[in-house]
This record gives structure tokens, sequence and C-alpha cells, in this order.
């Protein structure tokens, strides 16, 4: 099982769609994918009709609210559903989308969790029942931008692997080479936990750079942020964005599946 964190520090860079569309490309290939949404401020992957479950479950938010109401982790399979579309991708959500998710989500205090819950263990045991339990080839995560307090449980404890996606501004820049200064600095830590990074430049204009904007940021992320595969994925315009179509599925020779294609292609690679 290999778990892969897809971050980005500003919304907007298509970092959700892309994970959907790696699932689908992956679930081709023949893996076993569970993909959890972990952005529970803003979640995204329950609103896409190609991983309906036809079931309302529970999700992240509920299951850390049973650890605290009775201090026990509870089984993931309750939390866990197959899509209707794909019987090799599974979805664990970030809760049930009833009016009290908000309040819900908003009482989780992820400091006193840490501090005083032992919550370190709660995730350690949810990562150990979802390669026991549910046995994916991917855990596919979709964490939530800029320095939440979950950033650090989805790309620093969870994952082996984080891809980080950003547009070639100086926000982004200045975002992530905090939080890859944070990921990196696990290295030398108590656990040694080696995680790897790839960057994904994201929602890049499809048109001559006359006087070089791009390269020129290009340079800035790879010197700064120490890269060395840097993916593209390019500014795509069609209507059918809006429809959330995955287009992996539906387009899968248009040039952004291909582009997703060599996402999914460097994350298979790295789990040979």
């Amino acid at each position: 099982m290999r778990v892969c964190t897809f971050y980005g520090f500003k919304g907007g860079v298509g970092r959700t769609l892309a994970l959907v569309n790696v699932a689908a490309q992956l679930a081709d290939k023949g893996y076993r994918v569970l993909v959890v949404d972990f952005d529970l401020e803003s979640p995204g992957l329950g609103s896409f009709g190609y991983l309906n479950s036809g079931l309302s479950l529970p999700g992240i938010v509920d299951y850390v609210h049973h650890f605290l109401n009775f201090d026990s982790a509870p089984g993931v399979g309750d939390y866990v559903a197959q899509t209707k579309s794909n019987a090799s991708i599974l979805v664990m959500l970030s809760g049930e989308g009833n009016p009290n998710y908000a309040a819900k989500m908003a009482r989780i205090n992820w400091f006193d969790l840490y501090e005083k819950r032992d919550g370190f263990r709660l995730f350690e045991d949810m990562k150990a029942q979802w390669a026991i339990e549910i046995e994916p080839d991917y855990v596919l995560i979709d964490c939530c931008s800029g320095f939440a307090s979950t950033v650090g449980i989805c790309t620093r404890q969870l994952a082996d692997y984080v891809l980080a996606f950003f547009s070639p501004n100086a926000q982004n820049l200045y975002g992530l080479k905090q939080i890859v200064s944070q990921i990196r600095a696990e290295s030398p830590t108590v656990r040694r936990k080696n995680i790897e990074l790839d960057f994904v430049m994201a929602a890049v204009p499809s048109m001559y750079d006359e006087d070089g904007i791009l390269d020129d940021f290009r340079h800035r992320f790879e010197d700064q942020l120490g890269i060395g595969e840097l993916l593209t994925i390019h500014h795509y315009e069609s209507f059918q964005l809006l429809r959330q179509t995955v287009f992996a599925v539906e387009r899968p020779n248009s040039r952004l599946a291909l582009e997703y294609q060599k996402i999914t292609d460097l994350i298979a690679g790295g789990n040979s």
C-alpha cells in the first residue's frame, strides 16, 4: 500500500480533479485504489458522480468524533464504500454531508486531539486498518490547502509520497517553501520517515511566453524547492469541466487526460 497525498498551498490548481483522474487511470491499470477526502473545510470528492457509492456513510469527521466520544478507533469498514462506476475504486469521504457537518467539523480541536488524546495513534491505526481491512494498492488523499491544522497529518504522518501542485506565482512559492521544508524535516527525526516529493505546475497558460515569465518562475521554483521531477498541467478550456467530467474515462486521448497519465505513471513507477 502506498499513500499518496495531493497538496496545493492555494486552491484553484486542479488538485482534486487531478486526483480523481489519476484514481481512474490507476484502476484502469488493475490497481485497487482508495480515495480519501481530507479537505475537511472544503470537501469536494463527494460531488463527483464518478465516485458515487450510492450509500450515505460517515467520514473522517465522524471517525474523529467516534474516537473522541469512545476513546477507541472505530473500524474503517463502516466508513469506506465501493464506487458504483468502478469496483476497483473505494471512497472515504469527509463526512455525511448533512446540515450538521460544518458544526461537527468545527468542534474538533486538532491541537487537543494530538496533545491530550493521542491523535497520532488514532491516524496510525486508521492507516494500518486501510492496509489490513481495505487492502488498496494506493491510497490517494485529497489534502486541504494552506497551513491548516490537518495539512501535517496528510503530508507528513500519513503520506509515503506527496504530490505538490502549484501555479507559477510568488504566493505559491512562499507557501510551498514552508510546507516542503516541514516534509523534508521528517527524515532526520526519530521516525526517520523519508517522504518522497514530486511537483506539478498546474493551470499553466497555453500561449507563447514571449517575455520568459513562465521560464523565470519555473527556474525559481526548481531552485528554491530543490525540484527534481516537474510535471505540467496546462489550462484546459472546456465546459465539460463544469460537469466535473473525468477526462481519463470519457476522453482518454485528450491533452488533459494525457497530462494526468504522466502523473499516474510517476506514482505507479514509485511503487514498483
